[in-house]
């Protein structure tokens, strides 16, 4: 041992110590900055995700709020007129707040056998029995919420070419004094849920999926969705609540899963990430980079 230090020369003793310090130091260094930011750009992803998905609920929300406020008022008209046997005043009432909602197809009152009792249209009333429809069903399930069905071709008329989400619910009316249950139908065309997923920019194939309570699509934008089981959907199942990154076909996402208030759907965004996550990437390549040449210099 003391023949090996004999053959080192003092500068040599120093130097080589004091190399295996900067190294261990730059080492270090390099792995906090690494550690540092990967954490903060992954809690940036992860907020900035959030704060577009709260909005996007928003804006469903507060659709299906108007929606629900309609159907509201129709309930206390058609309540208030038939209490005071004015039940005549009723088509017009239904016409006049489906004109204030252009997206409202119709708002048509049944009884619970499926017989008519009002509507907001002069459209003949189908001659299927109603009250083995998807959504008469669902009403009569329970009666004190409202209920949201799937987009479906509108089944209501003997005529319809369009495409409606069926909103139903269990109501009083009033005839000649006496009170009965009908079934409350509004028909919404789907135009308006399509334009509310174009409202934001979720980023290059950045999408939204709409699941019900028991796991089937209502809606995407992300046509690989309609005839598959697409990853995107099987992600949003897979979520009960909040979010995470995901990487579909090799594109980084954040996916947020919330339930839409007042119904009984769960709405998935997914964020396309991946300008964070290349930046991240290229500032860890220039970390790596910085601490290659420091090396370097630190060795000639």
């Amino acid at each position: 041992m003391r023949r090996l230090f004999k053959n080192t020369s003092i500068r040599e003793s120093i130097l080589y110590p004091t190399l295996a310090i900067i190294m261990l130091a730059t080492i270090t260094t390099s792995l906090i900055l690494f550690f540092s930011f990967q954490a903060t750009t992954s809690q940036i992803v992860e907020d900035s995700s959030k704060e577009i998905n709260k909005q996007v609920i928003l804006n469903f929300e507060n659709y299906i709020d108007s929606v629900i406020d309609t159907a509201d008022y129709i309930q206390e008209k058609t309540i208030e007129n038939g209490l005071r046997n004015n039940n005549v005043n009723l088509p017009d009432v239904y016409a006049q707040a489906a004109d204030v909602q252009p997206d409202i197809e119709s708002i048509v009152l049944v009884d619970r056998a499926g017989n008519l009792i009002v509507t907001s249209t002069q459209r003949e009333i189908s001659e299927e029995d109603l009250t083995i429809k998807e959504w008469f069903v669902d009403a009569v399930s329970d009666d004190s919420i409202y209920h949201f069905s799937s987009p479906h071709p509108q089944d209501i008329f003997e005529v319809s070419t369009a495409e409606v989400i069926t909103v139903t619910k269990v109501v009083d009316y009033y005839y000649n004094g006496t009170e009965y249950q009908g079934i409350l139908i509004v028909d919404i065309n789907t135009s308006n849920i399509i334009t509310l997923t174009e409202t934001t920019n979720l980023g290059a194939f950045g999408h939204i999926v709409i699941i019900n309570d028991d796991g089937s699509l209502i809606y995407s934008n992300n046509n690989a969705c309609f005839n598959i089981e697409c990853e995107s959907l099987s992600i949003a199942k897979d979520i009960i609540f909040g979010g995470r990154s995901v990487e579909i076909d090799g594109t980084d996402f954040y996916a947020n899963v919330n339930t839409l208030q007042d119904t009984r759907w769960r709405m998935a965004t997914f964020i396309n990430t991946d300008i964070l996550s290349s930046t991240r990437n290229n500032t860890m390549l220039l970390i790596a980079v910085v601490f290659v040449s420091t090396l370097s210099f630190t060795v000639v």
